[in-house]
């Protein structure tokens, strides 16, 4: 007869193990596989999983009694399956029994390399950690994410002449739509293209012309360009004896220094000409005048072509010229105590405005005894005249009173007229007098036949 032991409280423990060994490793597996379906669709990252085990403490040893019937039969214990596969290293210990007396079997021992690991709570119930979403923001627009480019043809600053047939500006683009100008211009324009700039070029100074262009990605994009208006006119300075005058009067045979320097706005090379003659833009000249007029004129030229000139016109002190009228009359007729015009003068007045106060001609001996004039003086006619104005050629005409005509020889009278005294008063107040005593000197003369 075989009967069933009872299980012992170790045993029962031993498959209470076993139990949660099994099951646990079931629901570890399905987690597994689980997270790993989850992590391949991207859904979360892979966890860190501990690396923890519980290792089970031996087991206690069980000594198993022999049991005795009633019949003095021995009744083998049931082997515990369970313990077993606990430990499947382990053959069952063999329970021997003497016909003497029961013998205790030997204890079953659970070595270190038996020991089973059972899965921790975080390895039966992984925590799923979710897969933190990417973060969004909407963009900012700036210079490395427009698409597009604006860019105008000119430099700034762009520099262009009020004498310059080309004051026109331009610009290109590229994926830009919808441009609005500002500045000194206004209204829409096209993304490429370009325009004069109208009369603005004809005033010197300086300005902006700005484009604001909308891109494809919504955003904006703008260029500013600075334009300079000039004068394209080379500028000279030009200095005499080291003063800025536009004319100087100096004695005969003085010496004039020139002093000149030549620039232009745009840094253009130049070209000047100094009494047409090769010069440096920038240098200085000694000249002795010799000349009772003499003009000083310096030229320079741009690259672009356009010119400017200076002068300075050197004058000997204020003079009055007095020469003879070549459209004077060879003869005149007269009666007795007639008046005619006896000589015919012309008056210059150089370097200067002048007024002439007093005039003298001396009477050729021949005519003196027929001439009556009250303001003849032993042979000389003494005139008084006026103001005569610088380059202006004033004539001036001696009325000769006649008289005693019927003792002129039947060949007529030869009257001739010199100038010999001059008095005259310049601009500034000083007052000349000029002498021409000898027969020598140059003289006008006047030569006229009068006739009966």
């Amino acid at each position: 007869m075989y009967l069933k032991p009872r299980r012992t409280p170790g045993q029962k423990l031993n498959l209470t193990k076993f139990m949660i060994s099994f099951f646990g490793k079931i629901f570890s597996a399905i987690a597994k596989a689980i997270t790993g379906v989850v992590i391949s669709l991207g859904l979360m990252s892979a966890p860190v999983q501990p690396q923890t085990s519980i290792t089970v403490e031996p087991t206690p040893i069980i000594q198993e009694q022999t049991v005795i019937n009633q019949d003095n039969l021995i009744v083998e214990p049931e082997i515990n399956d369970k313990q077993t596969e606990l430990n499947p290293k382990k053959s069952p210990t063999a329970i021997q029994v003497s016909s003497q007396q029961p013998q205790q079997t030997e204890p079953i021992e659970v070595s270190p390399a038996n020991e089973i690991e059972i899965p921790t709570q975080a390895s039966q119930s992984p925590i799923l950690t979710p897969k933190p979403p990417t973060p969004t923001s909407t963009p900012i627009p700036s210079s490395a994410n427009i698409i597009g480019a604006l860019d105008f043809d000119q430099t700034s600053p762009f520099v262009v002449t009020r004498e310059s047939t080309k004051a026109k500006i331009s610009w290109h683009s590229q994926n830009l739509t919808n441009c609005l100008a500002s500045g000194n211009w206004n209204g829409s324009k096209t993304a490429n293209g370009s325009e004069n700039l109208g009369a603005a070029y004809l005033k010197e100074g300086s300005y902006t012309y700005t484009l604001l262009c909308g891109t494809t990605n919504g955003s904006t994009i703008s260029k500013t360009l600075t334009v300079n208006i000039v004068s394209g006119k080379p500028i000279i300075n030009l200095r005499t004896n080291g003063n800025t005058v536009s004319a100087l009067v100096v004695n005969p045979s003085s010496s004039v220094k020139f002093e000149w320097a030549a620039t232009i706005a745009t840094n253009e090379p130049l070209q000047c000409t100094a009494n047409n003659q090769q010069a440096s833009p920038i240098d200085s000249k000694d000249i002795i005048i010799s000349n009772s007029y003499f003009a000083f004129k310096l030229k320079c030229t741009s690259a672009s072509g356009i010119s400017a000139e200076k002068s300075v016109q050197i004058k000997f002190p204020g003079t009055l010229v007095v020469s003879t009228d070549p459209s004077s009359p060879q003869s005149v007729s007269a009666a007795s105590d007639e008046t005619v015009v006896g000589g015919s003068f012309n008056l210059l007045a150089t370097n200067d405005n002048i007024t002439v106060q007093e005039l003298k001609f001396r009477v050729s001996q021949a005519a003196l005894p027929f001439i009556t004039n009250n303001n003849l003086v032993d042979d000389t006619i003494s005139v008084q005249f006026g103001n005569v104005e610088e380059g202006t050629i004033k004539i001036l005409k001696i009325l000769i009173s006649l008289g005693n005509l019927s003792n002129a020889p039947t060949s007529g009278i030869n009257l001739r007229l010199t100038n010999t005294y001059a008095k005259y008063i310049r601009s500034d107040g000083t007052v000349i007098t000029t002498t021409t005593p000898g027969p020598n000197d140059t003289q006008a003369t006047s030569d006229i036949l009068i006739l009966r």
